[in-house]
């Protein structure tokens, strides 16, 4: 867990070797009641991080990482990241921000399209994103 930053449930039960998702809230509630571990998301969607106050108290002198970006902050990162590129394809936008997830990148841009906060033009592999600047400003 402490090497991945963030991980899914399903890939936790997986990794736990658990056949039910009771076994796995049975196997986390004391580490979530004590705040050791915090979670966002629902059901199988729900990523379980450990707790950035602790290492914060720890004192540990851990170096920052991308991969557990709450995702308002992600939303901002894609949107300057188009502002400044221009139409990109989602591939494109996976290599620049190349220390996020890739999978957390492609949730976070179908979202914002679907909710009118970006454009995309083209389909399947040649899709590309950007942003409507008439619509921004």
């Amino acid at each position: 867990m402490a090497t991945r930053k963030k991980i899914l449930s399903t890939q936790l039960s997986a990794a736990l070797q658990l056949n039910a998702e009771d076994k796995l809230k049975y196997w986390l509630g004391s580490l979530l009641d004590k705040s050791i571990l915090i979670s966002r998301g629902a059901k199988k969607g729900t990523e379980y991080l450990l707790n950035p106050e602790l290492f914060s108290q720890a004192k540990l002198n851990l170096t920052p990482s991308l991969k557990t970006i709450e995702p308002h902050k992600l939303k901002a990162l894609i949107l300057e990241d188009l502002k400044y590129n221009g139409k990109s394809t989602m591939k494109a936008i996976q290599q620049r921000l190349s220390e996020v997830l890739p999978g957390d990148i492609q949730k976070t841009v179908y979202n914002m399209a679907r909710e009118g906060e970006i454009e995309s033009s083209g389909a399947k592999k040649n899709k590309a994103y950007f942003v409507n600047h008439k619509k921004s400003k």
